[in-house]
């Protein structure tokens, strides 16, 4: 089989199951099977693949098919310029693109030699992401899960963050030491998907992704409001809070910040011109 004959494959199989991203997803696994990049295979249509691609190949549209996240089936995902490894058994969701406009945010206010809390922290993409891309002085991240927690530690050691980035098991601002100083920034992605909305999931979320990264209570922000409320002794006055939203759930936690006596509250959407993130700061 040549290549272009197994972009057509691809992309033949993958629309008939339904999988709205077949296009790209075709160029991923081509360039996983050929580990070759995507635009080097694109260049070469009639080069032929080994019996060992070609099977390789087939096991993954085979799994592809059966609506599996191509990140896990690949086992890594990119995320601001960082190459994560992923895995079902880690318990955290996939790192996603719309996840940077929150990174983004943050590194446009962040200070060099600041220290950041991340909420919910699951594979730790958030904070590695921005010790990587600025000087923060310490970073912590935690999680209910133990397996996430896990996961994040062994992240940050890949990035060679370990000395920076320090991953805590618990309940949100419970897994924190005793006596933990406050913090210049507290970042979060929290579940904040609503009971009536989880059904209607896509099978790669809702079949593959740990349901409590996901389920965000009956109106789905029951998340923000412990992080909000809980946040005063964690939070340095003038500290910054940013927080990844659901599309229609700005207006209800900027009402929440602004009954918490938040000020600078600003909404920022993502490049779908959709809500994805509230930034605010604590008053002074």
């Amino acid at each position: 089989m040549r290549l272009h004959e197994a972009y057509k494959l691809i992309k033949k199989e993958l629309e008939a199951a339904g999988i709205e991203e077949f296009e790209s997803d075709s160029g991923l696994i081509i360039s996983e099977v050929t580990k070759k990049s995507v635009l080097a295979t694109k260049l070469t249509p009639f080069e032929e693949l080994s019996k060992a691609e070609e099977e390789k190949l087939f096991e993954i549209i085979k799994r592809r098919r059966k609506r599996e996240p191509l990140q896990f089936i690949l086992g890594y995902a990119y995320f601001m310029g960082l190459k994560l490894p992923v895995r079902k058994e880690d318990d955290t969701l996939i790192p996603r693109f719309d996840t940077e406009v929150l990174c983004e945010a943050v590194l446009n206010e962040l200070k060099k030699e600041e220290r950041v809390l991340d909420l919910c922290t699951g594979s730790g993409c958030i904070l590695l992401a921005i010790a990587k891309n600025k000087g923060i002085s310490y970073g912590a991240g935690c999680d209910i899960s133990e397996k996430a927690i896990l996961a994040a530690k062994r992240n940050a050691e890949l990035f060679s963050l370990s000395d920076r980035c320090h991953f805590f098991c618990g309940d949100l601002y419970e897994a924190l030491p005793e006596g933990t100083e406050p913090f210049d920034i507290i970042v979060s992605n929290p579940p904040y998907i609503r009971e009536r909305d989880m059904e209607n999931l896509m099978p790669e979320v809702k079949l593959f992704e740990p349901e409590r990264a996901l389920y965000g209570g009956e109106d789905g922000i029951c998340f923000y409001r412990r992080i909000i409320s809980d946040s005063g002794k964690f939070l340095k006055p003038g500290g910054g809070l940013f927080l990844e939203i659901g599309m229609d759930e700005g207006k209800e936690v900027s009402d929440l910040l602004r009954e918490a006596q938040f000020s600078d509250i600003r909404i920022i959407k993502d490049l779908n011109s959709l809500d994805r993130v509230v930034m605010s700061k604590k008053r002074m």
